[in-house]
């Protein structure tokens, strides 16, 4: 983890002299709400987009954040009134809407999980498939021990993605009876009855 801290520190760097540049100036609240969604967050968006960033660069990213919001220095510390994690949530329940940027990250790996999902015959997609699961699906694929960083934080994206993610049921060929979410059930989606068939059995074989 510590590797990790050091490979991805520069973008906690980046975010500190940002703030540290807009504290010179004058800024209304309003100014530093516009500052921290449209610019300060949007810097680690595209590592995001590919790898888990370690939380130590997440928390020390929103303690600046927070520390700009509420005008701290190190000269001059000032009481932050409400935790970020309150911030965080929408304006229509008392915070700002800032971005939790943990979720944000997984929404990111979660959003390239679907994008193979969608263009299985992208380059990328293929390449991922050809190197770890070329037997099954991606939703059956795992993370060996040799697996890259990329790969690992992508699994880490399709968690969110299985939590809402269910099959539309055609020919049944690829749905598992027992293990696929198919069935009409909002709180699981999966068949709740007695397995009668074969574990391995797919929709198919009831249509």
């Amino acid at each position: 983890m510590r590797n990790k801290r050091i490979q991805f520190g520069y973008i906690r760097d980046r975010v500190i002299r940002k703030l540290q540049g807009w504290k010179e100036k004058k800024n209304s609240q309003g100014g530093k709400e516009v500052i921290i969604k449209s610019i300060v967050q949007a810097i680690p968006t595209y590592a995001m987009s590919c790898f888990i960033l370690p939380d130590s660069i997440i928390k020390e990213i929103e303690a600046a954040c927070a520390r700009f919001w509420w005008g701290s220095t190190p000269e001059h510390r000032r009481v932050h009134w409400k935790k970020w994690r309150d911030l965080c949530s929408p304006k229509a329940m008392g915070g700002m809407g800032f971005k939790n940027l943990s979720a944000f990250n997984q929404a990111l790996l979660g959003k390239q999980i679907w994008r193979f999902l969608q263009r299985p015959t992208s380059l990328v997609a293929q390449v991922f498939k050809a190197k770890y699961f070329p037997d099954s699906s991606i939703w059956e694929a795992s993370a060996p021990s040799t697996s890259s960083y990329i790969w690992k934080s992508l699994l880490w994206g399709r968690n969110l993605v299985a939590k809402g993610v269910r099959w539309r049921v055609g020919n049944g060929n690829s749905i598992s009876v027992y293990n696929s979410r198919w069935v009409p059930i909002p709180w699981d989606f999966k068949l709740v009855s007695p397995r009668l068939l074969q574990h391995d059995a797919t929709v198919s074989f009831l249509l």
